[in-house]
């Protein structure tokens, strides 16, 4: 797990608040985001460290995103650089295999959006097999559209490889080393979303969630896509129990670059 708060260099705030893409801070103003620390040389020291130990499968946990694109909230990619340190050395670790395991793979996973969905990179000039990041965000105050604000982004990017989930959601990641798949996906945290999620027409596009929140078939339930249409649900309209399926995914080892 990476602490992204307690080292980094403070976001360069946007100078247009609210503009799709830099609602709320915009990237590094310095060139291709040097000069800038996500975490700090020491814990970048001891990343490098855990990265030497060989495993099949790493985990890695940041509290922001890693692959997002496309917005101007907390996340790796306003701060350039730093982005591509984390990727190279991610990479690297995958190689650094005992006998036996010829290559590990890596899942990332986040949060802080208080929005869910799934991203992927796959491109082997950056990285060995794929990789998938999810973000499971947020367990009580998802941030919902409203026809009355512009946060109903759809967030561009070419990473992206999910609907965005716009409703209270947990994660869950499950390994089968028998099969040798992964299994990730979010699920409803609330009966009723309507109910239970943050209001986001009492809240400016400029404001954003708040900081610091709460892992794909890149599918949704009809329900899940017609909410908030401008109106308050009748009784029982857009609920869906607890631990319903919003997005899931398995994937193979292979797909993940894992040799073994």
């Amino acid at each position: 797990a990476l602490d992204v708060r307690s080292f980094r260099t403070p976001w360069q705030v946007s100078q247009t608040p609210g503009k799709e893409g830099v609602e709320r801070y915009s990237p590094d103003g310095t060139v291709h985001g040097l000069g800038s620390t996500m975490l700090g040389e020491d814990q970048w020291q001891w990343l490098e460290e855990q990265l030497r130990r060989p495993v099949v499968l790493r985990i890695v946990v940041s509290t922001i995103q890693v692959l997002a694109q496309g917005h101007g909230w907390e996340r790796w990619g306003l701060m350039r650089a730093e982005l591509k340190r984390l990727l190279r050395l991610l990479a690297h670790g995958t190689l650094v295999t005992p006998a036996g395991v010829r290559r590990g793979g890596v899942i990332l996973l986040s949060g802080d959006r208080h929005i869910g969905g799934m991203y992927k990179l796959n491109d082997s000039d950056v990285f060995p097999g794929a990789l998938y990041e999810v973000t499971s965000s947020s367990l009580t105050h998802s941030h919902q559209c409203s026809p009355s604000k512009d946060v109903c982004s759809e967030e561009e990017g070419a990473l992206r490889a999910s609907d965005l989930i716009r409703e209270n959601n947990y994660g869950l990641l499950d390994v089968d080393w028998d099969k040798r798949t992964l299994t990730f996906g979010l699920y409803s945290a609330s009966e009723s979303d309507d109910a239970d999620a943050m209001d986001a027409g009492s809240a400016s596009s400029a404001d954003g969630p708040p900081d610091g929140a709460g892992a794909d078939d890149h599918t949704r339930t009809s329900e899940a896509a017609e909410q908030h249409q401008g109106h308050q649900p009748g009784p029982g309209a857009g609920r869906k129990p607890v631990g319903t399926n919003l997005i899931r995914r398995m994937v193979p080892f292979s797909e993940l670059g894992i040799v073994y």
